[in-house]
């Protein structure tokens, strides 16, 4: 299953590779992005913008 908890690891690896993220920046992102998963556990290509929106809100 393609979701974000599936690929969260990858993305913030990719991120501290890619734009050399400090640590605590790393956290806070894996922090909202584990928060996100939970929100939204579905396939990646299933999310909407709206629910990406209400989430936010």
């Amino acid at each position: 299953m393609t979701t974000i908890a599936a690929h969260l690891d990858a993305f913030l690896d990719a991120m501290q590779y890619r734009r050399k993220l400090r640590p605590n920046t790393l956290r806070a992102y894996r922090y909202d992005l584990q928060l996100a998963a939970i929100a939204m556990p579905m396939n990646l290509d299933s999310i909407t913008i709206q629910q990406v929106e209400a989430w936010l809100y």
